[in-house]
């Protein structure tokens, strides 16, 4: 059988995975204090191509260390002119240990991550709040064969503090996946964010 490895599942001894991702994205809005959509100012906008890495890797069968990072291109332009940076953003590492057996077909995991920023207070636009987080959580997965494909069920619930002026959060995940062939696993996956003030 094959192995699907996500959320709560920890890596072998001695192997890794790399996921790179790239997104795009263009906002001209933004939300007023009552929660309504509003135009940014003197026909603002802003533009952000991000390149993000991630990496994970197994110190032994129980516990994968990993990095999660951010390589951003920003511009922000109006009607008086723009300004652009580009450069790491925040870097998070973290430690995922698992809490029952690896060779079960259920995978209950705790995990710590840190994240710190890694530019300087004087980029502009700035990358990020240019604060420490710190994030504990608990992880649950399953592995099981749908419609004799490989499939696989995984939820996540997480509690970051945030050492700056952005509020605390609790952070949610759930992620269906089932191989469509050898090479390619499709997913389904809801990520929530609730901040807490």
């Amino acid at each position: 059988s094959q192995s699907a490895w996500a959320g709560a599942w920890t890596q072998p001894a001695g192997h890794g995975e790399l996921i790179l991702n790239l997104t795009s994205t263009e906002i001209s809005h933004d939300f007023n204090g009552s929660g309504n959509i509003q135009p940014f100012g003197d026909a603002g906008r802003f533009r952000k191509l991000e390149l993000n890495p991630y990496f994970e890797y197994g110190l032994n069968a129980s516990t994968t260390v990993f990095v999660n990072a951010f390589l951003p291109a920003l511009k922000y332009s109006n009607n008086y002119g723009s300004s652009s940076s580009f450069g790491l953003r925040d870097i998070e590492t973290g430690v995922r240990r698992r809490l029952n057996s690896p060779d079960s077909l259920s995978a209950i995991s705790a995990q710590f991550t840190i994240l710190v920023p890694a530019y300087s207070t004087s980029i502009n636009p700035a990358p990020g709040n240019h604060q420490m987080d710190l994030e504990a959580g608990l992880l649950a997965g399953r592995g099981f064969v749908l419609a004799h494909r490989h499939s696989f069920v995984s939820f996540g619930t997480a509690f970051r503090y945030r050492n700056g002026p952005p509020a605390d959060q609790v952070r949610t995940d759930a992620t269906w996946g089932i191989d469509v062939n050898r090479r390619f696993t499709v997913m389904a996956q809801y990520f929530g964010i609730t901040g807490m003030r």
